[in-house]
């Protein structure tokens, strides 16, 4: 990579970069928020383990935060974000590979998509 020429050249480059991360912590966030709503369906949760659920996502973020400055201090910021996407990007596609591979995790998440569809309207979240 070249050397940007000016400041705001170096700003863009970091706004590109960053963005992308923030997008995805807000996904993740939405995701499980989404998701909380059918585990107790699957697994019998306390109202602590549910917290405990929906928390893991805030303390992965502050476990990465805590990690990746003093990596980026050393390797780079450009290089750290490339690294937190590439490693993003492979473990989605990883979750793609198993649900594939693996017959019972593509089954059961189709089960559980035709249930949702057929609960419909009828769904109320718990509360």
């Amino acid at each position: 990579m070249a050397a940007p020429s000016s400041k705001s050249q170096v700003t863009r480059r970091v706004y590109a970069l960053g963005s992308p991360a923030a997008i995805l912590f807000g996904y993740d966030n939405g995701i499980i928020s989404a998701a909380i709503l059918f585990i107790p369906h699957e697994l019998p949760l306390t109202p602590l383990l549910k917290g405990a659920v929906v928390s893991s996502t805030a303390v992965g973020a502050m476990v990465g935060a805590l990690g990746s400055g003093p990596a980026a201090d050393r390797l780079g910021r450009q290089r750290v974000l490339l690294a937190a996407g590439v490693v993003f990007t492979g473990y989605a596609a990883a979750g793609v590979i198993v649900w594939w591979c693996v017959p019972e995790t593509k089954q059961r998440s189709l089960e559980s998509l035709e249930r949702a569809f057929r609960r419909g309207a009828r769904f109320r979240p718990e509360g």
